[in-house]
């Protein structure tokens, strides 16, 4: 039996039906893949040593195992008290941490906000906490307030940095916490302060 062929047809490639032989066998259908740093929801010794080895995951830390890696910092520093207080509605500050009592008898009270966003750190944030600090100063003696932003800061022209030094506001960039991750070294025990209080 003859078949005709459609004079338009004619130069139409004919597909052959897949087989096993004929599919590829070097393709990965894509997979969506789970950030396992962004998914960790508690400060571990482990973590802080792979971050020392790995800086640029810092920003993919959960907000709150963020504030935790910040108040380890200044636990492992020595301060005798160290909390995170985001949650206190009776201060705006994330972390309250009290510097071991020098010679003179004085402790010095730091008020610190953590901010791991996107965006550089504007002055309206700056006017934020230096406002909060003062406002609170009466109930919980702040001293010094420092906004430690891993995205750092956009150009401020209110204020110098010495001008904020002065003022009691201290700011701590991307560059300060991989130092300090660089420097921190854990306990016998593991963390310095594995169940921080989170009042004050």
């Amino acid at each position: 039996m003859e078949y005709s062929v459609d004079e338009d047809l004619r130069d139409t490639p004919i597909e052959e039906p897949l087989t096993d032989n004929s599919v590829d066998q070097s393709y990965t259908p894509p997979i969506e893949l789970i950030d396992i740093i962004s998914a960790v929801s508690h400060l571990s010794v482990h973590l802080i040593q792979h971050l020392k080895m790995n800086p640029s995951d810092i920003q993919k830390l959960h907000w709150a195992v963020f504030e935790h890696l910040i108040a380890e910092f200044f636990a492992s520093w020595g301060y005798e008290d160290v909390r995170l207080v985001g949650r206190d509605s009776s201060t705006s500050a994330d972390i309250f941490a009290v510097q071991k009592i020098d010679p003179a008898g004085v402790r010095i009270r730091y008020y610190v906000e953590v901010k791991r966003r996107k965006d550089k750190i504007g002055v309206d944030v700056i006017d934020r906490v230096y406002g909060a600090m003062d406002i609170e100063k009466p109930l919980h003696g702040w001293h010094l307030a420092m906004i430690v932003s891993v995205v750092g800061f956009k150009e401020i022209k209110k204020y110098t940095r010495l001008e904020l030094s002065m003022k009691g506001v201290e700011l701590r960039d991307r560059e300060a916490v991989v130092s300090w991750l660089r420097d921190y070294k854990p306990t016998d025990r593991g963390l310095w302060l594995p169940n921080p209080m989170r009042h004050l």
